[in-house]
């Protein structure tokens, strides 16, 4: 049973015979009788159980129909016409959030709150410390059964990829992470430019960041484009890099971060953001400088989003119009604050979703990297479903995504979200190590071609 047309038509238009609701499903077996109803949610939440939560926009008159299944259904907002809905959660903090002035809080699980906010309202909990996840309705889409991610637990090293992995320069990291994070000037359209911030609504700055970024992807004699969406009227702009695969394959491996940054105190003028995010920022330059010379069955597709600090509206637009053009990306891998390290056990957390096999597979295939290439790292995969960043754009879709970040639960940084995040708080070899993890799995994944043959120069010689 499918939405239908009718039912479409009259949540785009806010039809007051519309309700935003709550489902209470208390098994995954739960979650396939209700993929057959067709309709579109907003997010689903794994409780502490079995238990899941859905949240999503329903005409009155379905309710008893879902009811009738064995749904509980409980109605959180009865009049959406013209609501926008975020998820925010903090996931550092274990108290509970006193929403500011203009946020609604609809319903709570599991310390993540479904909110009703204008943008402006919902960015006031960026200064508590908050996330914030923009929500749209979105196809719901059952996790797989099985994957065709080649799962692996155990992997040979094979000394071509090693030669590359050992490319991986900590200077060249910390030259980038500095670059970005206003330590220096750099070169930005011919002229000497300091990024005191890359704050999305800071217009001058991230534009400037994003041209750097368009600039060095060109260089290296990728495909560059802006992905240009709007957001409170503002046109933003995410940069994508595109290396071809030279076999035909339609399969595609992202290696994404966002550029954009944020500060509690000053925004607008001092958010360095050397962590958050010019670390993983740094990383999917360097994949780049790397990995652009080789050829691979996939495509490569790097990506530096903005406005993730906003709700992850970069790569909300860009998900949508991938999953629309129905392409096939087999992975993508999120780096998202890589680089604070203060003890000396290298923890790196990958999250995936919970129950499921392709996040799996990936987050498998990165700590099998670890071990065959011997990088310095202590791998810990979470399968939480934290919708910390972009790559929950992707879970949106069915894509299998990875986030890959710094030891949040052991050794955050202090300095999330502040002034004081900068080039001196980085640990240069761990971003090197995450680096090299992500890269080697890239190469993996898009399966690396190495030359078959090695051609040497003709040497004539004449008595």
């Amino acid at each position: 049973m499918a939405l239908g047309l009718g039912a479409e038509k009259a949540w785009l238009q806010g039809d007051i015979s519309q309700e935003v609701v709550r489902l209470t499903i208390p098994n995954q077996e739960g979650l396939y009788s209700w993929a057959k109803l067709g309709i579109p949610i907003f997010c689903q939440i794994k409780g502490s159980a079995e238990e899941y939560s859905i949240f999503t926009q329903i005409q009155r008159d379905q309710r008893d129909l879902i009811e009738n299944l064995g749904y509980t259904v409980q109605t959180i907002d009865q009049n959406p016409q013209g609501a926008i809905y975020y998820l925010a959660f903090n996931p550092l903090a274990k108290s509970r959030l006193a929403a500011p002035k203009g946020i609604r809080v609809l319903a709570e699980v599991e310390q993540k709150y479904f909110i009703r906010a204008d943008p402006q309202d919902a960015e006031k909990l960026l200064a508590l410390g908050f996330k914030i996840q923009r929500l749209e309705h979105h196809p719901f889409i059952l996790p797989p059964k099985t994957t065709s991610i080649h799962a692996i637990n155990e992997l040979t090293p094979n000394p071509l990829v090693q030669t590359i992995l050992d490319e991986v320069d900590a200077g060249e990291l910390a030259q980038y992470i500095g670059d970005l994070s206003g330590e220096r000037a750099v070169i930005v359209n011919e002229n000497p430019y300091t990024f005191f911030t890359r704050y999305s609504y800071a217009t001058i700055p991230i534009k400037k960041a994003t041209r750097y970024t368009y600039d060095h992807f060109t260089a290296l004699g990728l495909t560059t484009y802006y992905d240009h969406f709007f957001l409170l009227g503002n046109e933003m702009r995410s940069v994508i890099a595109e290396q071809p695969t030279n076999t035909g394959a339609d399969c595609i491996v992202l290696i994404i971060g966002h550029l954009d940054s944020y500060s509690v105190s000053d925004p607008y003028g001092n958010a360095p953001g050397a962590d958050d995010n010019a670390s993983g920022s740094a990383g999917v330059l360097t994949a780049a400088d790397i990995l652009h010379p080789h050829q691979f069955e996939c495509t490569l597709r790097y990506i530096l989003f903005t406005a993730e600090e906003q709700g992850y509206y970069g790569s909300l637009y860009y998900a949508q119009d991938v999953a629309a053009a129905e392409e096939n990306i087999r992975a993508a891998i999120n780096l998202d604050m890589i680089g604070y390290n203060s003890i000396p056990s290298p923890v790196m957390e990958i999250h995936i979703r919970p129950d499921n096999p392709a996040d799996l597979a990936l987050a498998n295939m990165m700590t099998a990297v670890i071990e065959a290439y011997e990088i310095d790292l202590v791998p810990e995969i979470v399968p939480d479903g934290l919708a910390w960043s972009d790559h929950s754009r992707f879970w949106e879709y069915g894509y299998p995504a990875i986030l890959v970040m710094e030891d949040k639960d052991g050794d955050f940084t202090p300095y999330y979200h502040s002034t004081d995040d900068r080039l001196a708080s980085i640990d240069p070899n761990y971003v090197r190590a995450i680096t090299q993890a992500a890269i080697g799995s890239a190469i993996h994944l898009a399966e690396y071609q190495p030359p078959s043959k090695i051609y040497l120069p003709l040497i004539i010689t004449t008595p």
